[in-house]
């Protein structure tokens, strides 16, 4: 089952949908952690700071009657416009006098507060002791202070009406007040929840206490506080749900946020993706046509990043691509060139072997490249077997194209002969004609030459030599036994041809014995008849001569061949032999 792989698009708007969506994510779970912590430590904070002023508001209030109870020592001293508003009423008591002074009551704080006169009527207090009444409906209160003098004692009733107020103040704030002593309930916020019981929290320790309390799905923050001056706890209620309220309406809007954020991600991702995609697409559709063959497919966009630079690169391989085809194409076409006139050079040699009642003769070459720049060959003008045997400088066409020259030039010069227009005696006289054909072609291509005109009757041999190797000459019926006693056809060497214009060749005569055999070569047979790691000798060549002596013409040929074919040859090599009768 082949499975379907998405294009490289594709795949690019889903890793910016993945990314996009995991750090939006990642974003908005830390963000709403935050404001959630920091909003919950904010409200605890206040809350704490609120009990704490509302507890030093209370109490200040008592520290208040406490002073106004101990100045009062007689009972014109009560001058309630003299005193603070929030003196509701006050007393003093003879101890000599059998009946106690009336109270004297502030009517305007009595109306304000909703309290009859009668309650406090017959009230009597110990002596320096504070107590916290509450109003008839719970919703306020007072404090009822005492002090004793020598001959009196004042009773007075303050109400703490700046500690209502604050506590007005807090919306959120809801707040119970309990007599220590009696654990009773003085004061009640009148939205304090009835499923609470305050007297959980009350504690006598001097230091402000926090709680979390957890009830029917609604969060509290509870802070109690402790008087030891008014022998009161204060219990105060923070309700949570209104800021969870307020930081759920927050993660919302962070949502929607989010939601918009990431769409507009998505949208930036998708016109990105495609802005990087359409050149990959591009080099794709370009990568397709040359694969079906169109080698004219070209990328055409241009961009300054690295998609440019792989477009740039894309164009310059197709560039060389082409130029590589069109070399391949001129390199096939020389060789198939090289190939033909290879198998015309083939021709110029005359391979088949001769076998005359005289002599035999048998040879044979190996070019180090399609073409050869040797050349050999044997041909019969007027009952004298001639004898050619060429070397031109280096290898390859160059010097196949010489060697070419040559055997034309040859050809030639026999045609010349027969018809009678050229008289020659000499094999001096061929090698000028040559050098005037190969001065002729103003190259740098020499030639080193020897031609051999040999008499079967007489078995005489005419040599000239133009500065090629000299023949080597053994005689089977006796054959060497050492190198020394091996000889060659010596003579003196004439220049190359090609080297000068009017050059001299000599002529030197030998007289050729029954069983005598003589080795024509290039100097290429030199340096594959070489044993390994020694530099190139004609000190091998000979030895190998040696060894071959008594053997019959087409074996020693093949013994040669095969020694030469099991080198890399870097020269062509020519050769050949002539077994005389």
């Amino acid at each position: 089952m082949q499975i379907k792989i998405p294009s490289f698009k594709y795949k690019m708007v889903i890793f910016s949908f993945v990314l996009v969506g995991t750090c939006l994510g990642i974003f908005l779970y830390y963000i709403i952690h935050y404001f959630q912590t920091d909003k919950r430590a904010y409200l605890f904070e206040e809350a704490f700071r609120f009990g704490l002023e509302a507890h030093s508001s209370l109490e200040k209030n008592a520290s208040f009657g406490i002073l106004l109870a101990a100045s009062i020592d007689e009972p014109e001293d009560i001058n309630f416009k003299s005193l603070q508003a929030n003196m509701i009423a006050a007393r003093v008591d003879l101890k000599d006098s059998k009946t106690s002074t009336p109270w004297s009551y502030n009517k305007t704080t009595l109306k304000e507060l909703k309290l009859p006169e009668s309650d406090f009527l017959g009230n009597t207090i110990e002596n320096n002791v504070i107590e916290f009444l509450p109003s008839p409906d719970f919703k306020s209160g007072y404090f009822k202070i005492g002090h004793s003098f020598k001959n009196s004692s004042s009773l007075i009733a303050i109400y703490p009406k700046d500690f209502f107020e604050l506590l007005s103040t807090k919306r959120i704030a809801q707040v119970a007040l309990l007599d220590e002593m009696t654990k009773t309930l003085i004061f009640k916020s009148p939205n304090f929840p009835v499923n609470i019981d305050p007297k959980e929290f009350i504690h006598k320790d001097n230091q402000a206490k926090t709680f979390d309390k957890k009830i029917k799905d609604s969060n509290y923050f509870v802070t109690s506080h402790f008087s030891n001056l008014t022998k009161t706890s204060m219990v105060i209620l923070y309700n949570m749900d209104e800021a969870n309220q307020t930081l759920a309406l927050l993660s919302k809007t962070l949502i929607w946020a989010a939601i918009g954020m990431f769409g507009f991600g998505i949208l930036l991702s998708t016109v990105f993706s495609n802005s990087l995609a359409r050149p990959l697409e591009i080099l794709a559709e370009m990568s397709k046509k040359v694969s079906q063959g169109d080698l004219t497919a070209r990328v055409s966009f241009e961009s300054s990043d690295e998609t440019g630079l792989l477009a740039k690169s894309f164009n310059n391989m197709m560039d060389k691509i082409v130029m590589f085809i069109e070399d391949l194409k001129g390199k096939a076409r020389l060789e198939s060139e090289l190939k033909l006139a290879s198998l015309v050079q083939r021709n110029f040699f005359d391979l088949t072997p001769v076998s005359q009642p005289t002599f035999d003769l048998k040879g044979d070459y190996i070019s180090a490249s399609e073409c050869a720049g040797d050349w050999w060959s044997v041909r019969e003008w007027n009952g004298k077997q001639v004898l050619f045997l060429g070397d031109a400088t280096g290898h390859g066409a160059p010097s196949a194209l010489l060697t070419s020259a040559v055997f034309s030039a040859v050809e030639c010069i026999k045609s010349e002969i027969i018809r009678g227009e050229l008289w020659w005696e000499r094999p001096s006289d061929i090698l000028e004609k040559l050098n005037h054909v190969v001065s002729a072609l103003s190259t740098n291509i020499m030639m080193t030459f020897i031609v051999v005109i040999y008499d079967p009757e007489t078995k005489q041999a005419w040599i000239s030599n133009a500065s090629h190797e000299a023949p080597i000459l053994i005689n089977r019926k006796n054959p060497p036994k050492a190198v020394s006693d091996i000889k060659y056809l010596l003579c003196d060497p004439g220049p190359r041809l090609g080297d000068v214009k009017n050059p001299l060749f000599p002529n030197h005569q030998f007289q050729l014995n029954n069983q005598d055999r003589i080795l024509f070569y290039t100097d290429g047979l030199v340096e594959v008849l070489v044993e390994p790691g020694k530099k190139f000798s004609e000190r091998f060549l000979l030895k190998r001569m040696i060894k071959i002596g008594a053997l019959s013409l087409t074996d020693a040929i093949d013994q040669l061949v095969t020694s030469a074919e099991k080198v890399n040859a870097n020269d062509d090599i020519s050769f050949f032999m002539i077994d005389i009768k």
